[in-house]
């Protein structure tokens, strides 16, 4: 399962070492648009 973990959810190998140290890229659509996320903690007492 880990093996491929990469290429399975859509990871392109851009390189391989004789270790065996990969490097990988996954493309990013054009229409994708970053979001502000925000977390706001709102803390109450409790009795």
């Amino acid at each position: 399962m880990v093996k491929d973990f990469y290429s399975v959810m859509g990871f392109t190998k851009i390189s391989e070492d004789e270790q065996g140290s990969t490097v990988w890229e996954f493309a990013v659509d054009e229409s994708y648009k970053d979001k502000q996320n925000v977390i706001t903690i709102r803390r109450s007492q409790l009795s």
